[in-house]
């Protein structure tokens, strides 16, 4: 992992690599409280896209992204941690807390922890490799410890009807004006952005035939690799919760990100989260004919991983975490899956992240 600043906080050095995780459109939807004892993950509603993701689902999807990025590099650091989700059903906008253990780091806690400033959403097309079969065997047994299913979608049947079923709904999420406002407004960005996606990071929308639609970013200036004439070789995985609550879908963030730690293998991850967006502004016909294809109840997201040139890195926003100098204060909730305390960042958040808006 990328060395922690001398003499800094293990947990704050383990929340500035928090900070990198993927997030719908990078709109980085959390807040971050940390007391004496531990460590408080909190959605942030106002941070949340509803065109795109009307339900909050891609927000806890995100936030759940975060908390496995924060455990990963404690755990690198040599500090374990003992987590609570959704400790109190009443305050829905308090999604962890995390109260930290001793713990003896291994060479493989290390290896997961370097992923982080590896880690890439890239959102250009895959190149004619295939995916190794061990590292789908690492991704499935990756995403079971973490209580969520995953499922390798090689029947050619069931990806033509998984296809049709994604296109159709992109086709018409595409068509809402609120959603090409919310595109507008959260993609585009210049190198002084700290959140959204940015232009250098985007590529024009290209339809070919046969392949997953992507998302049309506004001003895309990211060049598609040269095309060899050979299509491209992703394998599709389909991440499935044993409900769709709210809880479900902060497991199914946790186990995105430690798909996304595949970038060790040299394998990235592409558009993961547009492509749970996707799934999560699909109408209820379409998510039924997903489940009933992929023969799963609960579908959280797809995944598609393939092999592609590096790109750079998003900007992250260090704003979002607070040092108390006692513990947490209670929070009352006003209902739904996205309140978050009153929030008020001061000058020790800062000292406490100390990220850039590097690429």
């Amino acid at each position: 992992m990328a060395d922690p600043t001398p003499g800094e906080d293990p947990v704050r050095s383990a929340l500035r690599l928090a900070l990198r995780a993927p997030s719908v459109h990078n709109c980085q939807p959390w807040r971050w409280l940390v007391g004496p004892e531990s460590v408080h993950l909190y959605a942030d509603g106002s941070r949340q896209v509803p065109a795109t993701d009307p339900h909050g689902r891609d927000l806890l999807i995100s936030c759940g992204a975060a908390l496995d990025h924060f455990l990963v590099a404690l755990a690198s650091l040599g500090r374990g941690a003992r987590v609570r989700r959704i400790p109190n059903p009443a305050q829905p906008g308090h999604l962890a807390t995390v109260e930290l253990l001793p713990h003896t780091g291994t060479g493989a806690d290390e290896a997961l922890a370097a992923a982080i400033p590896r880690r890439r959403t890239d959102r250009r097309r895959f190149s004619s490799w295939p995916v190794p079969a061990e590292l789908i065997g690492e991704l499935l047994e990756l995403a079971r410890v973490r209580g969520v299913g995953l499922e390798a979608i090689t029947d050619p049947t069931v990806r033509w009807k998984l296809f049709h079923a994604i296109t159709a709904a992109a086709e018409q999420q595409a068509a809402d004006p609120a959603y090409a406002a919310e595109m507008a407004m959260w993609s585009g960005r210049g190198a002084e952005s700290d959140d959204g996606v940015p232009a250098a990071n985007a590529t024009a929308p290209q339809h070919t035939p046969g392949q997953m639609p992507l998302r049309a970013y506004a001003s895309p200036s990211l060049p598609q690799p040269p095309s060899t004439g050979e299509p491209e070789n992703a394998a599709l995985l389909l991440l499935t919760t044993p409900t769709d609550s709210a809880l479900d879908w902060l497991r199914a963030g946790e186990a995105t990100s430690a798909g996304d730690f595949s970038t060790v293998h040299g394998a990235h991850d592409s558009g993961v989260r547009a492509a749970n967006e996707a799934i999560a502004a699909l109408n209820s016909e379409t998510r039924r004919v997903i489940s009933s294809a992929a023969r799963r109840e609960n579908v959280s997201s797809r995944m598609r991983c393939g092999s592609a040139p590096f790109t750079s890195r998003c900007a992250t926003r260090c704003a979002s975490v607070l040092v108390l100098p006692e513990p947490a204060p209670a929070i009352t909730s006003s209902g739904g899956p996205t309140v978050a305390p009153a929030w008020t960042p001061c000058s020790t958040a800062l000292r406490c992240c100390g990220l850039s808006a590097s690429r």
